[in-house]
């Protein structure tokens, strides 16, 4: 028998529709519910047997629901939505060596049940996607954060990555970028103080001004790597 006949094509199927039950055992039905709409169902399905006066019947019931989801990225002039048909370009442009640049993906839920979703994309060390998969509840968001962080001056070109809602649409992405060192200019790379008298308490301490001039279109941030002695110090 076939439930939800009137259905096209019908929404569940019993397999197998017929055949025959030797004596003292038993025959497994498979029941295929495959809803086509977002609607509640309940119906019946019937089986005759032969040489039995009453027929048998199943109560079926099942709800279809789909994954309303919706997906954006997060771009100077807001969120920018993105469609499963097209592709999606990323473009985190150039960013200097060993300094992170973010982008951010949002994944909203508006349907009735939690949706799960998981990212695909080729192994990079210096491209990453957090949290890869997660449950996104009914009613609520979850922003993935796509991260560029060079550690060499290496490219990204139409670099592949693929959301996937399970059980619903893919969204396909390609991510580009570049990393560069910045053009930050020392004034000497080598300091020699040569032979210094032992410094006394109220001396003048021997300097040297080390002078750094960005010569970049960005701003650069530096960290002076380096702790203090007590024979030497740097002010930075």
């Amino acid at each position: 028998p076939t439930a939800g006949a009137d259905e096209n094509p019908p929404v569940c199927s019993i397999i197998p529709s017929q055949g025959t039950v030797p004596p003292e055992s038993e025959l497994e039905l498979r029941v295929q519910f495959k809803p086509k709409v977002e609607k509640f169902y309940n119906f019946n399905a019937v089986c005759n047997v032969k040489k039995k006066a009453t027929r048998l019947a199943i109560n079926i019931k099942g709800e279809g629901f789909d994954n309303h989801t919706s997906v954006s990225v997060e771009e100077e002039r807001g969120a920018v939505p993105v469609q499963p048909s097209v592709l999606t370009p990323i473009d985190f442009g150039e960013v200097h060596v060993n300094e992170t640049r973010i982008k951010q993906v949002s994944i909203a839920n508006k349907g009735k049940y939690a949706v799960e979703f998981e990212w695909k994309s080729a192994k990079s060390r210096q491209f990453t996607i957090k949290p890869e998969r997660m449950v996104v509840p009914k009613g609520e968001k979850v922003d993935v954060h796509l991260a560029f962080h060079p550690t060499t001056e290496a490219h990204l070109s139409d670099h592949a990555a693929t959301l996937a809602i399970v059980n619903g649409p893919k969204y396909n992405f390609l991510v580009s970028a570049s990393g560069r060192r910045p053009l930050l200019h020392f004034s000497f790379h080598k300091m020699d103080f040569g032979p210094c008298f032992l410094y006394r308490q109220g001396a003048e301490p021997n300097e040297a001004v080390l002078r750094l001039t960005n010569e970049d279109s960005h701003d650069i941030g530096f960290n002076a790597l380096f702790e203090n002695k007590p024979y030497l110090e740097i002010d930075s």
